[in-house]
């Protein structure tokens, strides 16, 4: 039996024996955060089950944090009250990052629909530029590719033969790297996205349909707007999304050009951070809080306390990969409870 067989058979004991009611109510007074990023319009989910999540699958986490009576509160008026240690039991705040045009047109219909606020972390290039994330879109195409070799007379890669094996997962990768270099030494991304097509064509996908109805596109500027206006919260991504800069000025720079994107599409103070793709470090805090931000999330799971650093604060990622048993898990505080545990047994085995 696989370690995830024996999590799962672990979980539904703990559950039938009324472990997931007793660590809700130890957990209470501790605030939870939940992180999603795009909701599947087509087989987005199947493709990256992490980075998406199906419209069904959404809807029935939603339901149960109704259903269960948790608060659903927005995340700058929680933190303040678990500053102030008013926070109501079983609070938790929904962030969604990035700002898919599914975030908009899946998510926030359902999130409305029960009353639940969200905060949506918007990185702001694309959705000036309106344009596919290329890099995503690259990935689809390796991931929907049936073939069993390559012609590669087309895909203008130096020194490489015309045909080439495709059937292996690091046959795969090896030539996804390579494709990907020359991507990216392109000039523009009108050359790119020429480039994404280019290479549909060599893997023998049709991607045009996804690319019409927008599946790997963020939302536009009056998109977003129309969502500020609905009272969902934007807040900060970075600009470009990448936390990789060769000096603390150009960190900032990209914070505030961030920043005076957002400022273009609401009215907002922005003073909320959510590290891409969770990259941290204690630099980077120092810098946002140089830069006026009041707090960055991260993809770490777990709780949020008074005491936690709020340049720091844990998320549980959710997406199509987790189950509703591990969900309720997470939720009910059953796998905080046993990182805890294991933490201080490690800590009385290093003495």
């Amino acid at each position: 039996m696989n370690t995830e067989k024996l999590k799962e058979r672990l979980l539904l004991l703990l559950r039938a024996a009324g472990v997931f009611r007793l660590t809700r109510l130890l957990m209470r007074r501790r605030l939870l955060i939940l992180a999603y990023h795009g909701v599947s319009l087509f087989d987005e989910a199947g493709f990256n089950p992490n980075l998406f999540i199906t419209p069904d699958t959404l809807q029935q986490r939603l339901r149960y944090l109704k259903q269960q009576g948790y608060t659903v509160m927005p995340l700058s008026a929680a933190l303040e009250a678990l500053d102030r240690q008013q926070l109501p039991a079983n609070t938790v705040v929904i962030t969604f990052d990035d700002g898919w045009y599914s975030t908009g047109a899946k998510a926030a219909p359902l999130l409305a629909e029960l009353s639940m606020p969200f905060t949506l972390y918007v990185t702001s290039y694309y959705v000036e530029k309106n344009q596919p994330v290329l890099n995503v879109v690259m990935r689809y195409i390796f991931y929907k590719s049936s073939l069993e070799q390559v012609d590669l007379s087309q895909l203008q890669l130096k020194q490489q033969p015309q045909w080439v094996p495709f059937t292996s997962k690091a046959e795969r990768e090896i030539l996804y790297v390579q494709v990907f270099a020359y991507f990216t030494s392109l000039p523009g991304l009108s050359e790119r996205l020429d480039y994404v097509r280019l290479l549909a064509q060599s893997l023998r996908v049709d991607i045009e349909h996804h690319l019409q109805q927008r599946c790997f596109n963020l939302l536009t500027s009056s998109e977003l707007t129309k969502l500020a206006e609905q009272g969902v919260d934007l807040q900060l991504h970075t600009h470009r999304h990448r936390m990789e800069f060769s000096s603390a000025e150009s960190f900032l720079q990209d914070i505030a050009d961030n920043r005076a994107s957002l400022t273009r599409i609401c009215a907002g103070d922005f003073q909320h951070f959510c590290y891409p793709s969770g990259q941290h470090t204690r630099q980077a805090a120092m810098l946002l809080q140089q830069a006026g931000i009041q707090s960055a999330t991260t993809c770490a799971p777990g709780f949020v306390t008074k005491h936690t650093d709020r340049y720091f604060l844990p998320r549980f990622l959710d997406g199509e990969n987790i189950s509703q048993l591990l969900f309720e898990a997470e939720v009910t505080g059953v796998l905080e409870c046993l990182r805890l545990i294991k933490r201080r047994t490690l800590r009385l085995v290093r003495r």
